[in-house]
């Protein structure tokens, strides 16, 4: 029971061991956490019998998640990054990896591409306002059916305030790839 303490203790500090792989500390903090969890209910499975021991598992789990919310970077669901500092809501550093949008081909848009797209709302900041990017999007469609005199100008001076309170927005990054789709549409669209 005490070196399953021990490797939940060790798996909280995986900052400062300076691995410099954000991932590689997720997944140590999470098997530490699981493993010492499960260390720790099996343990007390002889003592006190298995309701009390998954009540023990459960509990150590939700502590996990709470101190990884708090103090680490380490509560990642898909793209997003769960934590209250600003500092820890940052997307994983690619190190000498290109930039992601130097990898990711600029793709030409239709009208109909712009009017069912959908972006992602990020979970611990407040992104975009919906309303504005979509009359954005609205704009666009329209000038991509030969309506309108939006300009590829345009739409890369296009700023977005923050939603209302209690309003989820959209994704930054998600709307910026999208729109430099558009910018690319529309500058081959004018030649």
């Amino acid at each position: 029971m005490w070196a399953s303490f021990a490797v939940m203790a060790a798996a909280s500090f995986t900052e400062a061991f300076r691995l410099h792989n954000r991932r590689l500390e997720r997944r140590i903090y999470w098997c530490g956490w699981l493993v010492g969890a499960a260390g720790i209910a099996y343990a007390g499975h002889w003592r006190e019998g298995w309701r009390v021991s998954v009540v023990a598992f459960v509990v150590l789990v939700l502590c996990a998640v709470m101190f990884a919310i708090r103090w680490t970077p380490y509560l990642k669901v898909g793209d997003r990054i769960i934590a209250t500092s600003p500092r820890h809501r940052q997307p994983d550093p690619t190190g000498a990896d290109p930039a992601p949008d130097a990898t990711r081909p600029a793709r030409t848009l239709t009208a109909d591409d712009v009017r069912t797209t959908s972006f992602r709302k990020p979970v611990g900041r407040r992104g975009y306002d919906p309303e504005q990017v979509n009359a954005l999007l609205e704009r666009i469609a329209a000038r991509l059916d030969g309506h309108g005199d939006l300009t590829a100008e345009d739409i890369r001076t296009a700023t977005f305030s923050r939603p209302r309170p209690f309003i989820r927005g959209y994704d930054p990054d998600h709307v910026d790839q999208f729109l430099d789709d558009a910018i690319t549409t529309l500058s081959a669209d004018t030649r």
